[in-house]
């Protein structure tokens, strides 16, 4: 292990700007201790460990992100929350209270698990661990049962995350209980119960006799050491290990007891000038004061071009193989699974190109690779050609893959986040709206190296769609004895691993690139047709220019209708977008606006999907 993998933010709030929260003092002991334990040279050992207290909304919604964006594959994340938790039962949602949260509106004015969860999930790190020191804090990570009017039955209520997958969670409380607030017995820290006993365990070294402590081990010490006290059952820590790392290293357990720096008085002033916290403060001014933030925007298109284009992935069976997809039919199911944390490259896999003599520009060309399980043999969207119909393959769960290599040099693939449905897989059976719900809602729930549950999980996927098992599926020991012979739609004990290239990924990755690029040189952006896209068409203080500013006269080459007219006449908005079916009379319209803009001395952009103009 490396001294610059692990990183940690401990986001705390103690006081609150209203009078309908108790404050908690606690929490400056605990984020000065978790901090001081985390960063002991003997006992966590943390390269980074960023403290935000105090946040507003704002600040804790952008502190979490810039955090968990910034990880990289290699490396641990830790997050951890002290603070007030609160259900809402207008949204059946977990919300984490920050200073300026409002009772009345938590939706608005404090930080929904819902965000956390999401966020998790697209973090890039290996290894994600999550520790809750707030009431209620176990409804995110297991359902709750609410109790009706006497005499009627418990009704079964919406948890607020019930399968967040790839993190390990530590909560301080079952679901919508109180955490226990009381120091641990014997500790003068200051601190909570639940994080009290986490550093009195870690400074001591009471957890493990010696090695490295995984988060079972922590969770195992925290539930013996409340139940020896008599804290009640619904008031212990819960945890979720859904397809979770469950050996990460979170710390060393020391020999002999460690002394901590005792808690500063200006502990809180000081906090609030850490450089996290003051970076979010940052952000979240900005966009007080802008509104839109084209960079987070920018960068948000470019990963939905990215996931549109993955759900196009569906090669040629027959003429594609070891060009545009892998098979992968011997051992093991090992990614989706959770058995494994790479897969040896294949030896003909098309890398990324760089720069060379020759070819446009300087730069190198990025290579993207998928992968999933199992196997979905579709017929082709033409129909196909020929004496035998074109069939394509694409797996029913799909998941980026980042190439690197391994400590001997060979080149593997690793997984980036957790597998989602492969949605040009899911669309080709449902309609549009079903599609959408089921991709929405989806989520993988099943234990890391538990092939029966992710069993049952993708074969409940299989039902929903009408797709056959085409041969016995089972992780456990690929094949490819059916899946280059069928010729129906159905599912085949084989793991694909996709790369799309040539034109098939050319246009989609240089458009990412270019929106990349831009979201580097935003103060460019004001007076540009995308200044106007990116803030929906708004309207503009007109330029300044030679033509005149006023209204101009539509001109045509010939008549128009009334719609047309007002697309014509809409020359002195910064923004129009005409759409409409073939045959509405589109083309026409942009020879008007072209032919206006000519009569009037002004330029035009022009932006169109028709096939031709």
């Amino acid at each position: 292990m490396t001294d610059n993998d692990r990183h940690a933010l401990l986001v705390g709030v103690s006081t609150y700007d209203g009078d309908a929260y108790q404050d908690l003092p606690a929490v400056r002991a605990d984020l000065h201790y978790m901090r001081a334990v985390l960063e002991n040279t003997e006992i966590g050992m943390y390269n980074e460990c960023a403290v935000a207290a105090e946040p507003t909304r704002a600040q804790m919604l952008h502190a979490v992100e810039a955090f968990l964006e910034a990880r990289q594959p290699s490396e641990t994340a830790l997050l951890y929350f002290s603070g007030h938790g609160e259900y809402c039962e207008q949204d059946g949602q977990l919300y984490f209270l920050t200073r300026d949260t409002d009772p009345a509106d938590l939706p608005g004015t404090a930080v929904p698990a819902e965000f956390l969860e999401r966020m998790l999930q697209s973090c890039r790190a290996a290894s994600k661990l999550v520790l809750l020191d707030c009431c209620s804090s176990g409804s995110v990570v297991q359902g709750w049962t609410a109790k009706g009017p006497a005499g009627e039955p418990d009704r079964t209520a919406p948890s607020t995350l019930l399968k967040p997958t790839g993190v390990y969670f530590i909560t301080a409380s079952d679901a919508l209980q109180a955490a226990s607030a009381m120091a641990p017995p014997g500790s003068d820290l200051g601190t909570s119960r639940f994080t009290g006993e986490i550093v009195e365990g870690l400074r001591n070294g009471r957890i493990k006799d010696g090695g490295w402590i995984t988060p079972d081990d922590l969770f195992d010490y925290l539930t013996a050491q409340m139940t020896r006290d008599g804290v009640p059952e619904e008031q212990r820590p819960t945890k979720s290990t859904i397809r979770a790392t469950r050996s990460l290293p979170f710390a060393r357990s020391v020999a002999r007891p460690v002394r901590l720096p005792a808690l500063p008085h200006d502990a809180t002033e000081a906090a609030r000038r850490s450089p996290a916290l003051l970076k979010a403060r940052r952000l979240a001014e900005a966009d007080e004061r802008d509104g839109v933030n084209p960079q987070r925007l920018l960068r948000y298109y470019a990963d939905c071009l990215t996931a549109q284009a993955a759900a196009g992935m569906r090669p040629d069976r027959d003429a594609g193989r070891d060009e545009k997809y892998f098979l992968l039919a011997q051992g093991a199911e090992t990614i989706q699974s959770g058995r494994g944390a790479h897969i040896v490259a294949p030896g003909s896999l098309a890398r990324a190109r760089d720069g060379r003599a020759g070819t446009d520009g300087g730069a190198g060309t990025r290579q993207e690779y998928w992968y999933g399980y199992p196997a979905i043999t579709l017929r082709a969207r033409d129909g196909g050609r020929g004496r035998r119909a074109t069939v394509e393959l694409a797996p029913l769960l799909i998941q980026q893959m980042e190439l690197a290599p391994d400590e001997n040099g060979r080149d593997v693939l690793r997984p980036s986040g957790v597998p989602s449905l492969h949605t040009g897989v899911v669309s080709e059976f449902l309609d549009a709206g079903d599609a959408a719900d089921l991709v929405a809602r989806w989520q993988p729930a099943w234990q890391e190296g538990n092939d029966a549950q992710m069993l049952r999980a993708v074969r409940e996927l299989l039902d929903e769609l009408g797709l056959p098992e085409l041969e016995p599926l089972d992780p456990s020991a690929l094949s490819d004895r059916t899946v280059m012979q069928a010729l129906r739609p159905g599912a085949h004990n084989a793991a694909v691993l996709l790369v799309p290239s040539g034109a098939e990924a050319m246009a989609t990755q240089a458009l990412v690139e270019n929106l990349l690029e831009i979201s580097t040189r935003t103060a460019q952006i004001p007076g540009t047709a995308l200044a106007a896209l990116l803030n929906g068409g708004a309207r503009q203080a007109p330029a300044t220019t030679g033509a005149s500013a006023s209204r101009v006269t539509p001109v045509a080459p010939g008549p128009c209708n009334e719609n047309q007219e007002q697309v014509s006449s809409a020359m002195s908005r910064p923004l129009t977008v005409a759409t409409g079916p073939s045959g509405t009379g589109k083309s026409e319209v942009v020879t008007a606006v072209v032919t206006t803009c000519v009569a009037a001395g002004q330029s035009v952009l022009v932006a169109s999907t028709t096939t031709r103009p």
